[in-house]
Order: structure tokens, then sequence, then C-alpha cells
């Protein structure tokens, strides 16, 4: 898709942002999936879910600290008290939570079950959003 000077630059960084995209978003994919099948192995193993849920935590923040810190280096505002209070709040109620609820649930219940719960999550999000108008 040459424009009008012959340049295909524009087209092909798009085209190169998709490719990354959609890997990034395989990768996260397979992760996901992943976690599901070691899951259980670990429980069944003997590992308490709020510990799994802590080393999950760890790991995380292992691989997002340093991709934070070296991409958004300039972009972020200053960090105050105010808004570190905000983060443990929300990590503590969103994932900590979330994550506890999922890892003991996960107990009761096959990897497959749970995976397909998470994936009907999507069209249940659609369904209650064109209900709901």
């Amino acid at each position: 898709m040459a424009g009008g000077d012959g340049s295909t630059s524009s087209s092909s960084s798009s085209w190169l942002s998709l490719v990354v995209l959609h890997t990034a978003l395989l990768l996260a994919s397979a992760g996901g999936s992943g976690y599901q099948i070691i899951t259980p192995v670990a429980l069944t193993g003997g590992m308490s879910p709020f510990t799994f849920a802590v080393y999950r935590g760890a790991i995380g923040l292992c691989f997002l600290i340093p991709a934070a810190f070296f991409l958004e280096r300039n972009k972020r505002p200053p960090l105050t008290w105010r808004l570190l209070g905000h983060f443990f709040l929300l990590g503590l109620t969103g994932v900590s939570v979330t994550q506890a609820c999922f890892l003991e649930g996960l107990t009761y219940t096959s990897p497959t079950f749970a995976s397909a719960i998470l994936n009907s999550i999507p069209a249940i999000t659609f369904i209650i959003a064109v209900a709901f108008g």
C-alpha cells in the first residue's frame, strides 16, 4: 500500500505492530493455560492456595518491574504515598482476592472446568452488556 510518495513505512510499521500485538496475546493466552494446568499439580502436591498466589505475584513482579522501569521510565508520574496506598488497595482487593478465590475453587474442580468458565467470561460479559444496553 504505497502512498503518493511511494513510501510504505507506515503500512509496514502498522503490520509489525499487529504482529507484535498478536504474538503478545498468544503468549498471554498460553501462559494462562499453562497456569491452569500447573496449578492443580501444585495444589494436590500440598501447596497452600494462598502460598501459590504469593509465588505467582512475586514471579510476575520480577518480570514487570524491569519492563516498567526501562519502558516507562520517563512517562510515569511521581510516586506519592497516596498513589502507593491506592496501588496497595487495588492489589489487595483486585488481584489477591481474585486469585485466592480462583485457587480455592480450583481445589474443588478440574482444570478443564476452570478453563471453560474463564473462556466464557467474554461471552457472558457481552450478553450482560446487550441486556443492560
